[in-house]
């Protein structure tokens, strides 16, 4: 039973039974309730006698409790007369649920506070499990990073100001936001998950390079070269990923969702500041780390001060200090071991994926992720259920499951409001054309007529009743039936219809009428309530076609949820659109390569074509208005992992394709891994949040996240290793450089003939034996820089006998 009043309870005779207002509601509260004379079970007219039909039970009863508007004037104040509403019916309820199985009845209520008061609480951020987050991230970074070996060497107590970058970087967002006045809403808190997660990407990134930069480096090699080495090779990479990540978010404020909109306007700003800070702050704080290493001293010591700060610390910090200062004059430069060992690991699994029957394999699992993105996408939905917007154990989200379990036979009032001036209701050819336009709307497979939801209709039929014809009524004939109507019969439409009385004459303001929907499959409104509210906008708009005036709106309070249902689909398809493009762009400028170019790009639709499958067939959940940043963010997620991979395969010095993956996965196989990984793991607090919206943003982020790691750790090196481009190079070259590579990574290779070439011509000089180079040229033979193009000039190199041609231009 549906109804709106007072309920009174009625027997099995037809006798009253006595109200159930007092006191459960109306004098327990000491709310004043408007009078109605519905009662439980209506009235039967039958003979002509008026009575009251009984009613023997009922599964389920839904009440409306109307607040009088003489005692609760002013927004604010019936504000608070329905939260103290709520409050009273939770002691009610939670009196009930300690009765358990024998409590006469279970209890669920909203008020019309309850979906706005119920949003907040669900976005509003818990401190305790964010500070959590960052805490657990800064450990695990701390524990990935340190060496348990050999404490100088370690690296553990540079992530205090790889994390202090980003929270430098939030600040800055947050400042600009606020000067410029951009509005800051609680999603916005999500991004630090984002912008954390992508500092530490950085963050792990740069120390690898640091370590890597041990082969290129000898004992002469200063703080300042050797972090020139390290950024040299990861500061592009960064770059690269900061700006498609930036570039994303950018694409992203077109939104016209205003909440999109500032998201991403705060998440472009903290991928830019993290950039710079990570350049800046970070690099100078590894500067210092290395000039510690330089100095013997270990990083404990080296966190309280010593072996970089001004006396009694120092020796204070020097650019131009060598690891030879401190008594290191060995051929080989110390490396962390666990980098060592983990690069050798990586090595050997990098070999393991390149044999033929484990490419083959990965290959299969490739075309069934793929079927897994087809499947997954054929069964996407869009939308919002309201529930979802609610924390796991509302009150709100309990009264949701109930009104669509027992009370969803009939969809939602659809009301029609007719704005002031558009119609002239004094005229009966104006009452006629809305008339009509009532009938069209009705005539709507999903809409129909609503019991006593027209007042016109209402008072056409009491015109009739008492004589009258409702159509030859005009002007002030017209007015003065509709007054005597709503002081009578027809007060309950009071509220429908705005008349406005002057000294000199009657007026009309805003006026509604109601219409029912066909029952809802879901109060997202995804399956059958957007298409209905498009079909009604289009009849409204062809009736209205000609006339003046505003055009009228429906409305109700579940419409700006559909809105969002409306667009979300284009929005997720607009953003991901450009950001692609985006991606095509950059990486056209910094990886000028068309093969490079295509895997970054379908490895990129791969990674997200998951997610997307994901949602329904994994998570059991719908792509909705809250989850749209969450889609947002992935893309910054996908990219990163997959440029890191291609970049560093195209900036390794090996000719061949298999050499090239194996450097590749040593020099950015361990921060993917690190990165992802300490990422997830501090996702893992958001379980402890009762909020549905974080929840699933948890979700969504870890599956880019192991999507990401899935294809830069497996997909794609197997990808590269059989089909990633080789530089176009003769074959006498291509076994002149290998050979030439050979001797730099291993500067001991002796007994054979070796030339020696200067950089100005390539001038042949006399013949020596590598073994027996001094330190000098055993240091040449490291250097890089004539494979990698640096700006320095190219010191003179020591190469083995048998060079060609080719190759004296080549170095």
């Amino acid at each position: 039973c549906e109804f709106r009043g007072i309920p009174t309870i009625v027997s099995s005779d037809g006798q009253l039974a006595g109200p159930l207002t007092s006191p459960f509601l109306v004098d327990g509260l000491g709310v004043p309730v408007a009078p109605t004379w519905a009662f439980l079970g209506g009235v039967s007219t039958g003979d002509g006698n008026e009575q009251l039909v009984p009613v023997n039970g009922f599964e389920s009863l839904r009440m409306y409790v109307l607040l009088n508007s003489t005692h609760a004037t002013g927004f604010d104040n019936v504000k608070k007369w329905e939260r103290e509403y709520l409050k009273f019916m939770q002691t009610k309820a939670d009196a009930l649920e300690v009765e358990g199985d024998s409590a006469p009845f279970r209890l669920t209520y909203e008020a019309t506070v309850s979906g706005n008061d119920e949003l907040n609480n669900s976005i509003r951020p818990d401190w305790r499990l964010f500070v959590g987050l960052g805490n657990t991230v800064m450990l695990l970074a701390h524990l990935v990073l340190r060496s348990y070996s050999d404490l100088t060497l370690s690296k553990g107590m540079v992530v205090q100001p790889a994390l202090l970058a980003v929270v430098l970087a939030v600040g800055c967002s947050f400042g600009i936001m606020g000067y410029t006045g951009v509005k800051f809403n609680l999603v916005h808190m999500s991004a630090l998950v984002l912008l954390f997660g992508l500092g530490l990407d950085d963050a792990f990134l740069i120390v690898q390079a640091l370590h890597q930069s041990v082969s290129l480096s000898t004992p002469q090699t200063t703080v300042q070269e050797r972090l020139a080495k390290a950024m040299s090779t990861a500061g592009v990479s960064i770059l690269f990923t900061s700006l498609t990540d930036a570039l994303v978010f950018v694409i992203g404020t077109s939104s016209p969702l205003p909440a999109v909109r500032d998201f991403c306007i705060f998440a472009a700003l903290g991928v830019i500041f993290i950039f710079v800070y990570q350049i800046i702050f970070f690099g100078a704080a590894l500067a210092i780390d290395i000039h510690r290493e330089y100095c013997n001293v270990n990083e404990i010591k080296g966190s309280l001060g010593f072996g970089w700060a001004p006396a009694p610390f120092g020796p204070f910090y020097d650019p131009n200090r060598k690891l030879a200062d401190a008594g290191v004059h060995t051929v080989e430069i110390p490396v962390m071991p666990e980098v060592t060992y983990m690069n050798k690991k990586l090595r050997a699994y990098g070999k393991f994926l390149l044999q033929k029957p484990v490419s083959a394999a990965v290959a299969g699992v490739v075309v069934a992720y793929w079927a897994f993105i087809g499947i997954g996408l054929t069964r996407l939905r869009s939308g919002l259920t309201l529930k979802d917007l609610t924390t796991e154990y509302s009150y709100w989200s309990d009264f949701q499951d109930d009104r669509m379990r027992y009370f969803n036979e009939k969809g939602l009032l659809f009301t029609l409001t007719v704005p002031p001036g558009s119609i002239d209701y004094r005229k009966s050819s104006e009452r006629t054309s809305y008339m009509d336009l009532i009938g069209n709307l009705e005539a709507l497979s999903c809409l129909e007529a609503e019991p006593q939801g027209v007042w016109l209709k209402e008072l056409d039929t009491y015109t009739t009743a008492t004589g009258l014809t409702l159509s030859s009524l005009e002007g002030d004939a017209f007015i003065s039936a509709l007054q005597t109507w709503l002081e009578g019969p027809g007060m309950m439409f009071s509220d429908d219809i705005q008349v406005f009385e002057t000294l000199d004459q009657v007026s009309f303001g805003a006026t509604r009428s109601g219409l029912r929907m066909e029952s809802l499959e879901t109060d997202s409104g995804d399956r059958n309530g957007v298409p209905c509210l498009d079909r009604a906008r289009e009849t409204i708009k062809e009736w209205h076609s000609g006339r003046s005036g505003q055009i009228p709106v429906v409305t109700n309070i579940l419409f700006q949820f559909w809105e969002s249902t409306k667009i979300i689909v284009s929005q997720v398809g607009m953003n991901l659109s450009f950001a692609f493009v985006g991606c095509f762009i950059i990486t056209l400028f910094v990886l000028p390569h068309s093969t490079q170019l295509f895997v970054i790009l379908v490895a990129t639709a791969s990674i997200l074509g998951g997610v997307f499958a994901a949602v329904p067939l994994v998570w059991n959940e719908i792509v909705s208005i809250s989850s749209l940043i969450s889609f947002v963010i992935t893309v910054g997620f996908a990219v990163d992992n997959v440029v890191h991979i291609a970049h560093s395969y195209m900036a390794s010095r090996h000719m061949h394709r298999q050499d090239k993956l194996l450097d590749a996965l040593e020099h950015v196989g361990m921060p993917i891994l690190a990165g992802n990984s300490t990422t997830i793991v501090g996702l893992l607090w958001l379980l402890l949040y009762s909020s549905k919206i974080y929840l699933l943003f948890m979700k969504i982020v870890i599956s880019v996240l192991f999507l990401g790691s899935v294809h830069a750790m497996l997909f794609l090196p197997v990808f590269l290793g059989n089909f990633g481009p080789e530089p176009l190079v003769s074959e006498k070259c291509e076994s002149d450089l290998e050979t030439a590579n050979e001797a730099k990574a291993d500067p001991e290779l002796g007994h054979k003939d070796a030339i020696q070439m200067s950089s100005s011509g390539g001038a042949v000089s006399d013949k020596s034996t590598v073994g027996g180079h001094s330190e000098k040229t055993r240091a040449a033979v490291s250097s890089n820089s004539f494979v990698q193009g640096h700006d320095e000039p190219v010191q003179p190199i020591t190469v083995p006998d048998g060079f060609s041609d080719d190759a004296h231009a080549a170095v």
